[in-house]
């Protein structure tokens, strides 16, 4: 008799419903977060630092994940996701939020020159942010930290429960004998590739006062587009 698949028996004795995305990746681990509370109001603490973890995109979305931490809980407190739009107009919706700013964090493709000559990385620094690559571990080795993330996770019901909705939506392409493979690259994925570098550097975020992001430094002189 074969074994039967955790999502089987979980749906068989455990009363639980099957994902309803076929491949989903995370399904287990949203399903916990929701049914724990810890998707709630979270009020902002300017005695944080908050974090911007981003994934890159302009055709595709780009994604930007605010963070707080405090001790070991991992605090979303926002998510915006958007395409068609440049740096700067991402660098003014984060400026107008007027929050306690500490690192921005990009993949490592934000070090890659662009049409207009310089890198995502280069221009979050012109307009005054603080910026660090995050390594690049490998995708299965990232969802696995991902996955070990999730019980330190608390996320704002109000400002990022899509964050949440395209991490339950993320999923493996499955063929017809039922066997999973890659990760889908979709639009769930933008999301869930930026809480991806967040869990690779969740335990390296900083409440030091001693980084001072000063938003406006990039308009205080000219900007090439």
């Amino acid at each position: 008799m074969e074994a039967e698949a955790p999502d089987d028996y979980l749906h068989i004795y455990g009363g639980q419903c099957r994902p309803a995305v076929e491949g989903a990746i995370y399904y287990n681990e949203v399903s916990k977060l929701r049914s724990s509370g810890r998707l709630c109001n979270i009020p902002y603490d300017p005695m944080l630092k908050v974090h911007v973890v981003c994934d890159l995109g302009f055709n595709d979305y780009m994604s930007l994940i605010l963070v707080q931490r405090l001790a070991s809980e991992i605090r979303v407190i926002r998510y915006i996701e958007d395409r068609m739009r440049y740096i700067p107009s991402y660098h003014q919706e984060l400026t107008d939020l007027k929050l306690n700013y500490g690192t921005l964090y990009l993949p490592h493709d934000g070090k890659a020159k662009h049409v207009t000559g310089s890198s995502a990385e280069e221009q979050f620094r012109a307009l005054g942010w603080a910026v660090e690559i995050v390594p690049d571990i490998g995708l299965e080795q990232g969802i696995r930290k991902t996955r070990e993330l999730f019980p330190r996770f608390y996320m704002d019901k109000s400002n990022a429960s899509e964050l949440l909705n395209r991490l339950g939506r993320y999923r493996r392409r499955v063929n017809s004998e039922g066997q999973a493979s890659t990760p889908v690259h979709d639009d769930e994925s933008h999301g869930a590739d930026g809480t991806r570098y967040l869990a690779i550097v969740a335990d390296q975020m900083s409440n030091d006062s001693h980084k001072v992001v000063d938003p406006y430094a990039g308009f205080r002189g000219t900007w090439a587009a």
